[in-house]
């Protein structure tokens, strides 16, 4: 009896092993790749010098300043659904504020770029966007988040060739800002508030073409308004899970 049963469950034992490897394959195929991201959990003072958290991407850099003086603000930003911890980012009015943070180069196939975003106080005047570039300045290459146009509503600017809005305005009420950039076809999709990854875009815009050539391999939190903005959980990663944040 033994000698019979013994091949059954050594056939048994591999189907669940081969079962369970198939599953795990999936599952990171799935879950794609994170590139970086960032909750600002981090004492509340001066932005520069801080990062990158524990547990950041390979490549990813902390914090530097470029203008004026980026804050952690001790309050973070809350979204439905949304997992998020410690502070977040302050960007004061007045002057031109900028921070820079360091990525593994990015420059082919599908990359998904999130944040969170509040104007805290302060009127809806001038521009609050987080600029992807490969380290030569902003010329030419893409700025995602509130644009310098009347009304002043979120949309995507190339710094160059082009713009092109939505026509949703930021409020005081937190705003989650999802960007699709595909490499292979150049092109730009920006959703707003989006519920799933075939959500239809609220605006889209073909890559300039030194964009879609260099890629990117530094995140900049840049703004230069009258308000007080937050940014939040800035993740990018290869899919759309990648950049939603979950306990």
């Amino acid at each position: 009896m033994k000698n019979k049963l013994f091949p059954s469950l050594r056939w048994s034992g591999l189907f669940g092993i081969c079962l369970a490897t198939m599953f795990s394959l999936g599952k990171s195929s799935a879950s794609g790749e994170l590139l970086f991201f960032d909750s600002f959990e981090y004492p509340a003072g001066p932005l520069a010098g801080q990062g990158p958290p524990a547990g950041a991407p390979p490549g990813q850099t902390g914090w530097s300043r470029l203008a004026g003086k980026p804050l952690v603000g001790v309050q973070g930003l809350h979204f439905p659904n949304f997992y998020s911890v410690g502070g977040s980012a302050g960007l004061k009015p007045g002057d031109a504020q900028t921070a820079i943070a360091y990525l593994t180069p990015v420059n082919s196939g599908v990359v998904w770029l999130g944040y969170l975003i509040r104007l805290t106080r302060g009127p809806n005047a001038g521009y609050a966007v987080i600029n992807l570039t490969a380290g030569t300045g902003t010329f030419q290459f893409p700025g995602y988040g509130v644009l310098a146009f009347f009304p002043n509503v979120f949309g995507i600017d190339n710094d160059g060739p082009g713009f092109v809005e939505t026509s949703i305005a930021p409020s005081n009420v937190t705003t989650w800002v999802v960007v699709r950039m595909d490499f292979d076809q150049g092109t730009q999709d920006m959703f707003i508030n989006p519920t799933g990854p075939d959500a239809v875009p609220d605006a889209s815009l073909a890559m300039s073409p030194e964009f879609r050539s260099s890629g990117f391999s530094d995140l900049r939190l840049n703004s230069y308004t009258s308000g007080l903005y937050q940014f939040d959980e800035v993740r990018i990663g290869t899919t759309f899970e990648d950049i939603r944040s979950r306990r």
